[in-house]
């Protein structure tokens, strides 16, 4: 099993408009597990879903993955005298500086009826679709002889293809 954390620091602010930073955390019970390259290849190009199968066998069966869920607090002054910003996502705040609180835990006791709709509502569908299709006419925009023009009530480029002009 994997353990997770949010790349990203955030500012939570109690009921008495005091403000601390936060990193998430989440720890497997099970403890850390991993596959070495060689052998997780073969399992992917044996059977792309293993993993995703796997999971959904273990709760089928009742064997409920569980993450510890936890938090590391950090007042404005401790976040001051660290040697680096607590905001770069490419740092890690290391624990002995200041330790992890564990105060709840996740388990996946049921798989979804409809993944696909669980994941992936239709509004969500429409959003992803239409983010990548902007994204590759973006990238087709740098292509010689290929223009784009903005289409009324679009929010992302439209393609045109356009004869190349001699210079």
């Amino acid at each position: 099993m994997m353990e997770g954390f949010g790349v990203n620091t955030f500012r939570l602010i109690n009921n008495k408009g005091e403000a601390n930073f936060v990193k998430f955390h989440w720890r497997p019970k099970l403890g850390r597990q991993s596959t070495c390259w060689d052998v997780a290849v073969k399992i992917a190009g044996a059977d792309p879903d293993y993993h995703r199968r796997d999971l959904f066998e273990a709760i089928e069966g009742g064997n409920y993955p569980e993450w510890s869920f936890g938090v590391q607090l950090l007042s404005q002054k401790q976040a001051d005298a660290l040697p680096f910003d607590i905001l770069d996502a490419t740092k890690v705040i290391p624990e002995e500086l200041v330790p992890i609180q564990f105060t709840g835990r996740m388990v996946l006791d049921r798989n979804p009826d409809n993944l696909t709709a669980f994941l992936c509502p239709h509004s969500k569908m429409d959003q992803i679709f239409t983010r990548a299709r902007c994204m590759a006419e973006v990238r087709a925009s740098s292509v010689k002889g290929f223009s784009t023009t903005m289409a009324p009530g679009r929010s992302c480029l439209t393609p045109r293809i356009s004869p190349v002009t001699k210079m």
